[in-house]
């Protein structure tokens, strides 16, 4: 059986008081009496903030730790409250071992969404426009905050075993940045598809090969969920023509003009899997113009793994 672990990160950071100012969107829950300690957050995992930590940046801003219940202690991240894990909060007070605990996530482009049209016309969910740095807030006052449910139960035995689990796996590209659809030599706003951060081109005829680790994929398994994204990243009017595979097996095989977005979102055969799992894409020479230009925009695949 898989074991896995959680990687508790210890935030050196310097935290710091920050006075918010007001947003048209999405600050709803700021409160304007209230200290905020922001921290910046730019890989995804499990963080840990120690008795240290806390306790020196609430002395550098003036204010006691002593006087804070660590159960009202509270932290906000992508515009609202997140659960927590706090050590010995029950006494109510955060003692020299105490610790808070919490998930954190990296800035992709969640929030980048609001610059398109729609939801569908946002090119890569998965790589910010500006910045992989989040910001998050850490605050208290006389409200308890959210917290995670201990779970106490270790009777494993009364549980059914399952043979598998799923796991994501995610490629981003930001080689070449895109500026999108022009008009008279000026962009269009606003923002539009091909309008993104993306991986470098692909020359006339050539093949990008993009490779995802799969180890322990489990073969057996009926499919595997693929998305990927391509672009044409010239003027309106010159054509692609576009295959992706894996192998021999084609999935996509297209032609299509100038300045457009594709999203593919399928399932594959679990078969065509392997310790790694590479897709090529092959920019065909079919249309030999000289402005032709065309790149990746990002890959993803979820697939199930076996026990081992």
């Amino acid at each position: 059986m898989k074991k896995f672990y959680f990687i508790l990160l210890l935030l050196g950071l310097t935290l710091f008081s920050t006075k918010v100012n007001a947003q048209a969107y999405g600050n709803e829950w700021i409160d304007y009496n209230q200290v905020y300690l922001k921290f910046p957050v730019y890989k995804t995992q499990v963080y840990r903030i120690n008795y240290t930590t806390l306790y020196s940046a609430l002395q550098d801003i003036g204010i006691s730790l002593a006087d804070i219940n660590p159960k009202y202690i509270k932290i906000y991240g992508r515009g609202q409250e997140i659960p927590l894990y706090i050590a010995g909060e029950n006494d109510n007070q955060f003692d020299t071992n105490d610790y808070i605990e919490f998930y954190a996530q990296y800035n992709d482009g969640w929030y980048d969404e609001k610059l398109y049209p729609s939801a569908n016309h946002h090119v890569n969910p998965y790589y910010s426009l500006f910045t992989d740095t989040a910001y998050y807030f850490l605050t208290w006052g006389q409200i308890s905050g959210l917290r995670y449910s201990l779970e106490t139960d270790t009777n494993t035995s009364i549980y059914s075993e399952h043979n598998r689990i799923f796991i994501e796996r995610i490629l981003r590209y930001s080689g070449y940045y895109c500026s999108g659809a022009y008009r008279n030599d000026f962009a269009i706003t606003p923002y539009k598809p091909t309008e993104s951060w993306m991986d470098t081109r692909i020359s006339l005829g050539g093949t990008s090969n993009k490779s995802f680790s799969t180890t322990n994929a489990d073969n057996t398994y009926t499919t595997a969920e693929l998305e990927y994204a391509f672009a044409g990243v010239n003027t309106p009017t010159y054509p692609h023509h576009m295959r992706v595979a894996i192998g021999s097996t084609t999935l996509t095989d297209t032609i299509y003009s100038g300045v457009q977005y594709l999203r593919y979102s399928t399932n594959i055969a679990s078969t065509l899997l392997g310790t790694s799992t590479t897709a090529s894409y092959n920019k065909s020479n079919s249309y030999k113009v000289s402005k032709d230009g065309i790149t990746t925009v990002y890959g993803y695949v979820k697939d199930s793994n076996g026990k081992t």
